[in-house]
């Protein structure tokens, strides 16, 4: 998927692949789905830009997202 990621005022597009991890009923009978998506991203493209060295430019960021039908 592709969309704007915004972090300190700055906003990139970037485009992420999504993985359905389940979907199913839970226990009130509502209909939920769940996907994951994990990418990395430069601290110094977003304007983060102290200790680069110490912490590292790039970091990985971890989403996962639960959806609920609604009818």
């Amino acid at each position: 998927m592709t969309g704007d990621f915004t972090l300190k005022g700055v906003t990139r597009e970037i485009t992420v692949e999504a993985v359905h991890i389940g979907s199913g009923r839970d226990p009130f009978t509502q209909y939920r789905a769940g996907f994951e998506t994990v990418f990395t991203i430069r601290r110094s493209e977003f304007g983060m830009d102290a200790m680069l060295g110490g912490i590292g430019d790039e970091v990985r960021i971890t989403v996962a997202i639960e959806g609920k039908r609604v009818f």
